[in-house]
């Protein structure tokens, strides 16, 4: 085989790779998104109980 050909099967097993990867990628991004969420519901109420608190 020459460089050619073997550079052409790797950019196809790496494209497929990626391709592979896309849907990961969407659900850590959505893991994320409702991790920031929790956060910031868990600072809202820890607030709103120090005001009471006061």
């Amino acid at each position: 085989m020459d460089d050619e050909s073997d550079s052409k099967r790797y950019e196809e097993r790496a494209w497929q790779y990626f391709l592979q990867l896309q849907p990961s990628i969407a659900d850590v991004n959505a893991a994320a998104e409702l991790a920031f969420r929790a956060v910031e519901a868990f600072d809202r109420v820890l607030k709103r109980k120090r005001t009471q608190e006061s």
